[in-house]
């Protein structure tokens, strides 16, 4: 839900602004750089967050899945994840020409998340090399931290490097959209 509602969705949505010279405009009244960009990715955070919620109640309730045994860590987790994403969306935005290539652009971070975050299997069951390299991609902090939300069982170390991971990549991406985000038509 976090990678195909907030990345895929606000890279669309900030190309689209931009070519449109909304976020030009925009940037001409009143509200911060912050402001506008968290202002775009706003819509697409709750609906996440609402998703994240319906499908966790749904599944408890018709799956017979267990509720999650730390629902704080876990909506901390989800939290990150949104604020992970939506900086990508807008830096990924910024190497992005056009609406229509949004889908190209995004598919790199789709299928690292996919393959390697352990969202369909766990990074153990890799080899030691290629296991290390993908406890260092953007979501695996964060795919930790659900995880570690939902089964309430997971080190605190363990807990201390995933919120570091995400952390870093947290600060890595508001420093690179502060860099290179784009307010105005690439021609």
């Amino acid at each position: 839900v976090l990678i195909l509602v907030v990345h895929m969705n606000l890279v669309s949505a900030y190309v689209a602004r931009r070519e449109e010279l909304v976020l030009k405009r925009l940037r001409t009244g009143e509200a911060t750089d912050l402001e506008i960009i968290a202002g775009t990715a706003l819509p697409a955070a709750v609906l996440a967050f609402g998703q994240i919620t319906v499908l966790a109640v749904a599944g408890a309730a018709v799956l017979d899945v267990r509720m999650p045994r730390n629902p704080l860590l876990l909506v901390v987790a989800v939290l990150a994840g949104i604020v992970l994403l939506a900086g990508f969306s807008a830096l990924t935005s910024s190497f992005t020409r056009t609406v229509e290539t949004a889908g190209l652009t995004t598919l790199p971070l789709f299928l690292a998340t996919v393959l390697g975050s352990g969202l369909f299997f766990p990074t153990d069951s890799l080899p030691d090399l290629a296991a290390s390299l993908c406890e260092l991609l953007p979501l695996s902090g964060v795919m930790d931290l659900v995880r570690a939300g939902w089964s309430g069982g997971s080190a605190g170390g363990d807990l201390l490097g995933a919120g570091l991971n995400t952390l870093a990549w947290i600060v890595i991406t508001v420093f690179s959209v502060r860099r290179w985000f784009r307010w105005e038509p690439r021609r």
